[in-house]
Order: C-alpha cells, then structure tokens, then sequence
C-alpha cells in the first residue's frame, strides 16, 4: 500500500506510471495507492495530482479487476489492483 508517494512532483510524467507498473509487478497479491486528483488538487509547487480515469485505465491494462474509489474526501482517490 503507498499513501501519496506518487502525488510528489517530478520532471518525467511517466514516473507514477512507472512507479505503479513496478509496485505490482513485485507485489504477491496486489497493491493499492491514494493519490491525489489532479481534476481538484491545486497547483502546488511540491505536489501534483493524477487524472484519476487515466490512472484508472492504465491500472485496468495490469488488471481488469483494478478499482477506483474515490467521494470519501474532495481531492483524493485510492486505486486497488488485485493480481491475477
């Protein structure tokens, strides 16, 4: 489980991605992360939010199984992705 540690900045856009694919590949039996939601989150300096339908969509190409859970604070979601 990883709390927030996408949602910091860095120069290469892919980097949640590629911290997503490599998180699962190592994982037994699946993994889930917050993030925050780029769609409400505000420009911050340190900080960067994520689409959450696209992280959604690249999250269900590792496993048609990933949810997205999200409505239980404004800026914030959480994605689960079962292995399969």
């Amino acid at each position: 489980f990883s709390c927030g540690a996408l949602s910091y900045r860095n120069p290469d856009p892919r980097h949640p991605y590629l911290m997503i694919q490599k998180m699962y590949d190592t994982a037994r039996k699946g993994i889930a992360f917050t993030a925050l939601d780029q769609e409400v989150f505000p420009p911050h300096s340190l900080l960067v939010g994520l689409h959450k339908i696209r992280t959604l969509g690249f999250c269900k190409s590792l496993s048609p199984e990933a949810k997205l859970i999200d409505g239980y604070l404004p800026d914030d979601f959480t994605m689960v992705i079962p292995k399969r």
